[in-house]
């Protein structure tokens, strides 16, 4: 077994001249890098996730269009209960909007989820 440096190595190797890269050579089609196919487009249902209304919801919620904010909010959590950050984000809406009550309704099921209320009780 050769080692890097190694006297074998150094024998059986080509020149380095050979196997410089010649900066005058145009590169041709066996130097290309195989392609990653295009992405798809995002569908309509993705667009519709309960992700994206959150993303969107986030983006109302920085601009302060706050009533946005909300109805974005809102339609993760149509899509999606089980999707706690959207609470949490519409539960920073009602703070901002004084609606407290409403906050801490939503601050409630980010730190206790559904799903783990259910599994405890189980």
């Amino acid at each position: 077994m050769a080692y890097i440096g190694s006297p074998e190595e150094e024998s059986s190797d080509a020149s380095s001249e050979d196997t410089a890269v010649d900066p005058q050579r145009i590169p041709g089609p066996e130097d290309e890098e195989v392609a990653s196919p295009p992405r798809p487009e995002p569908s309509a249902a993705a667009a519709e996730s309960a992700a994206a209304q959150n993303s969107q919801g986030r983006e109302h919620l920085r601009t302060e269009n706050y009533e946005a904010a909300l109805a974005a909010f809102n339609r993760a959590i149509e899509l999606d209960p089980d999707y706690v950050f959207a609470y949490r984000n519409r539960a920073a809406v009602y703070r901002r909007l004084g609606r407290s009550a409403e906050a801490e309704a939503d601050e409630e099921v980010w730190r206790n989820p559904p799903q783990l209320v259910e599994q405890r009780e189980s």
